[in-house]
C-alpha cells in the first residue's frame, strides 16, 4: 500500500495550464495596453506645449514691439490688416514689421532679413491685426492668430491639436 501512494507524480492538470496561461495572456495585454496609452499621452502633452510655448512667445514678442515702438504705421486706426508695421526712433530697427511667410512668424526690423519666429512643426494661420486707437491717444493694436502643430502622417489623425491666441498692447 505504502508503494502505491510514492508512485503518484506531481504535476498541472490540463485546466490549471490553461487558467495560468490565460491570465499570463491578460496581464501581459493588459501591460501593452498601458505602455501604448502612456507613448500617447506622452506625445499628446508634447504637441500640446509646443503649440502654447510658441503661441505665448510670438504674442509676447508682438506686445514688447507694440509698447517699444514710436507709432504704428500699419494698420491704420480702425482698419484690420495681415501685417504690422511699426515706426521706431531707433533707425535700426525702424521700420518693424510682423507678418506671416510659409506659414509662419517673421519679424524684419529696419534693413535686416526676416526672422522666423515659429519654427517647422506649427502652421500660422488667421494672422490679422486690427488698430483700436483713438484720436489723441497712444495707439493701441490688438491682435490674433491660430497655431496648427504639423503632424507627421502617421500621427495626422490621432492628434490634431490647434489654439488661437489673441493679444492687445498700447504704445507707452
Amino acid at each position: 500500500m505504502k508503494r502505491l501512494f510514492q508512485n503518484k507524480k506531481r504535476g498541472f492538470t490540463l485546466i490549471e495550464v490553461v487558467l495560468y496561461v490565460a491570465i499570463a495572456g491578460m496581464v501581459v495585454f493588459a501591460l501593452g495596453f498601458l505602455v501604448k496609452e502612456s507613448g500617447e499621452t506622452r506625445l499628446r502633452q508634447r504637441v500640446m506645449a509646443e503649440v502654447e510655448q510658441q503661441g505665448l512667445l510670438i504674442s509676447d514678442h508682438i506686445s514688447q514691439a507694440i509698447r517699444n515702438a514710436a507709432s504704428i504705421t500699419t494698420p491704420s486706426a480702425g482698419n484690420t490688416t495681415s501685417s504690422l508695421t511699426l515706426a521706431y526712433a531707433d533707425v535700426l530697427k525702424n521700420p518693424t514689421v510682423f507678418d506671416v511667410s510659409a506659414d509662419a512668424v517673421q519679424i524684419t526690423e529696419g534693413a535686416e532679413s526676416p526672422i522666423p519666429l515659429t519654427n517647422t512643426r506649427v502652421l500660422v494661420t488667421d494672422f490679422s491685426f486690427h488698430n483700436l486707437s483713438l484720436a489723441s491717444t497712444p495707439g493701441s493694436v490688438q491682435f490674433s492668430f491660430t497655431l496648427n502643430y504639423v503632424l507627421s502622417s502617421d500621427d495626422a489623425t490621432r492628434f490634431q491639436y490647434s489654439r488661437t491666441f489673441y493679444g492687445a498692447a498700447s504704445l507707452r
